[in-house]
């Protein structure tokens, strides 16, 4: 178990930041060969975002971000974004977290409807660098995790694509829970495990496995808030 010391703080993205994924249908349901592909052909926000919808969706819950939530009025407000009152859409935004020559980018994706965000655990996607190293991999979704703790995001619980040049990986984290009230704690526990055959994770979830019979390795981070 490593510690991150530094804090990242919670910054808002600039609306320029933001995207919406465009031109994808979410509430088509996969078939076991379109999960298959997705998870054999290499990363696109595209193919993640509809799988982080598919393995998510029987659990998503309505809740509140002001900040994007407002940015996202103005898009639809200004006819930017043209949204189906019946649709769950996708947007990703750029986040901070990237370090030269090991993380090149850190996406969120976030569900929602005209009327609220939809989630049951934070949605994440980051591109290392090809001879990064696992060391390092790892502080970057430390990251991920403590974004998810000073954001004051409802959930404990989150998944991270990993693109590499040529393959990629997957994350799944938890944030342990403590007994200690907040404003008594400057540290948290996350449990990291790192899958890096996608295909076998989605494959034993979705049959109804476990996917802890899957090789992995399984990590515990303490992260300053």
């Amino acid at each position: 178990m490593f510690f991150v010391n530094t804090v990242e703080p919670d910054n808002t993205p600039n609306p320029s930041r933001i995207h919406l994924l465009r031109g994808i249908e979410l509430q088509n349901p996969l078939t076991f060969d379109e999960i298959t592909d997705i998870t054999n052909t290499p990363y696109s926000n595209e193919n993640w975002s509809k799988l982080a919808y598919f393995v998510t969706k029987s659990s998503l819950r309505p809740f509140y971000h002001e900040n994007l939530g407002r940015i996202v009025e103005q898009h639809i407000a200004r006819g930017d974004w043209i949204i189906n009152d019946m649709s769950v859409n996708c947007l990703f935004y750029e986040t901070y977290f990237r370090m030269p020559s090991v993380c090149d980018w850190t996406r969120q994706f976030l569900f929602f409807t005209t009327d609220d965000f939809l989630g049951s655990l934070g949605i994440y996607a980051l591109n290392l660098s090809t001879d990064a190293s696992e060391y390092m991999a790892l502080r970057q979704i430390a990251k991920v995790a403590q974004n998810q703790l000073v954001s004051n995001s409802p959930f404990n619980r989150f998944m991270v694509a990993i693109q590499r040049q040529n393959y990629w990986g997957f994350a799944f984290g938890e944030i342990l829970p403590t007994m200690t009230p907040r404003m008594y704690t400057n540290a948290r526990r996350v449990k990291i495990s790192l899958f890096k055959e996608p295909s076998k994770f989605f494959y034993e979830l979705l049959s109804g496995g476990m996917v802890n019979n899957i090789l992995h390795e399984e990590y515990e981070i303490r992260i300053r808030i």
